[in-house]
């Protein structure tokens, strides 16, 4: 028995991340035996951009590396300008407290990550000149926060796009740990 071709012609597609639920194995369209499913979440471990260039984890890590900068951890999330333009947002775990070199200033390190984000990836350096496109936001989150976080919850969160409840809980420990709490 050969399969019924897919209904829907350019408008039918499977995006890598897109989640299905098979609802029925037996729907008859048009005299066809088809199974149905319905659309559920997207699993978002990429950040596009526009549909311009794609962040993914593997290109953080590189980043990051290539950077030379003391970062002990981060996680990183899709938000959008008050004009509806994508960016990613970067919560980073220092290793090192400043010493007077500046080295922990958000500005900085945005700085020096975008020269890496745009040595690895051609898209991301056009980002700015033919979009408009602020690509990168950077929030330094005490030391230990992260982990902290993960113990409490017995599970690793998404370090690209993790859920908002994990990222909203993550961001309410990095504001007491910073009024004072101890980092241990």
């Amino acid at each position: 028995m050969s399969l019924p071709p897919l209904k829907g012609g350019a408008f039918a597609r499977y995006r890598i991340g897109d989640v299905f639920k098979c609802e029925s194995l037996t729907r008859v369209e048009d005299g066809i035996m088809l199974p149905h499913f319905r659309f559920v979440d997207r699993i978002a471990p990429v950040i596009d951009l526009a549909g311009f260039t794609r962040i993914t984890q593997a290109t953080i890590n590189e980043v990051i590396k290539m950077s030379k900068l003391d970062i002990h951890d981060w996680f990183a999330i899709k938000k959008f300008d008050d004009e509806q333009r994508p960016f990613v947002s970067m919560y980073l775990e220092i290793k090192h407290p400043d010493h007077g070199h500046g080295l922990d200033h958000p500005e900085l390190i945005k700085d020096t990550l975008e020269i890496y984000f745009r040595y690895i990836d051609e898209d991301y350096k056009s980002l700015r000149k033919m979009l408009g496109i602020d690509p990168l936001q950077v929030n330094i989150i005490p030391l230990g926060t992260i982990k902290k976080y993960e113990d409490s919850v017995n599970h690793q969160i998404y370090r690209v796009n993790p859920n908002f409840f994990d990222v909203t809980e993550m961001l309410k420990l990095a504001s007491l740990r910073q009024g004072g709490d101890d980092l241990s």
